[in-house]
C-alpha cells in the first residue's frame, strides 16, 4: 500500500452481519468443476490466488456453477487493487468475454457480496463500489473525487472482540472509513485557490 496523507474529516466504523444461510442457486452443482480444478495451479501471486480461490470456493459451497464468465469476474476482483464500480467490473470482464451480459456480471457480484467475499461501499453519484479486501483495514474516501484508498491498520483484535461482546454481532468483516481529501484533490484545491487569489 502506498503512503497516503489525506485530510481526514471524519471516521466511522462499518460492520457487516454474517448471513449464515445464504440462498443457494436453484441449480445446484455439487460436483467439482473441471475448470475450477484447473485453476488450483494458478500462476497468480499467493495473495491474489488465495482471494481468487476463496471466491470460487464460496460459490461452490453455495452450489453455484463455476462458469468461465463467473470465474473471470472472480479473477478480476481478486487481481484489482482499486475499488471498482459494477460498470468498471463489467467492462473489464467484457474484454475477455465480449458477449457477456451486464446481468451475469452484476448477479455474480451480488452473490459474492451476499457470501461475504466482497463488501459494497456507497460511492455517492457513482452508486456503489466494491471492496475486495475483506481483511481489517482503513478505507480513506475522498469527498471530492470519490476515490477510495486502502491503508493498513494495526492490531485491532481487542477492538473487534469488544465490539462483538457488547453488540452481539457476528462479524463477517471489519473496516474503518475515513472521509476527507486525497493528495491529488488537495493539490488541485490549493491550485484553484491560488489562481483565484492571483487571477
Amino acid at each position: 500500500v502506498s503512503r497516503i496523507t489525506p485530510v481526514v474529516a471524519s471516521l466511522n466504523v462499518v460492520l457487516t452481519i454474517l448471513n449464515p444461510n445464504p440462498n443457494p442457486n436453484p441449480n445446484p452443482n455439487p460436483n467439482p468443476n473441471p475448470i475450477y480444478m484447473a485453476t488450483a495451479k494458478s500462476s497468480f501471486p499467493d495473495p491474489i490466488q488465495a482471494r481468487y480461490r476463496a471466491m470460487l470456493d464460496a460459490l461452490r459451497r453455495a452450489h453455484y456453477r463455476l462458469t468461465p464468465q463467473r470465474m473471470a469476474v472472480c479473477r478480476y476482483l481478486a487481481e484489482t487493487r482499486t475499488h471498482p464500480t459494477p460498470s468498471e467490473i463489467y467492462h473489464a470482464v467484457q474484454k475477455e468475454f465480449p458477449t457477456i451480459s451486464r446481468a451475469t456480471v452484476y448477479n455474480t457480484i451480488t452473490v459474492l457480496r451476499d457470501l461475504g467475499e466482497v463488501v459494497e461501499l456507497p460511492a455517492g453519484k457513482e452508486g456503489v463500489r466494491y471492496e475486495t479486501d475483506v481483511t481489517p483495514h482503513v478505507n480513506l474516501i475522498c469527498t471530492r473525487c470519490g476515490r477510495i484508498y486502502d491503508a493498513p491498520i494495526g492490531d485491532i483484535d481487542d477492538m473487534m472482540a469488544l465490539i462483538v461482546e457488547e453488540s452481539g454481532f457476528q462479524l463477517a468483516n471489519f473496516h474503518i472509513e475515513g472521509y476527507g481529501l486525497c493528495p491529488t484533490c488537495q493539490q488541485e484545491t490549493a491550485k484553484g485557490s491560488h489562481e483565484v487569489k492571483h487571477g
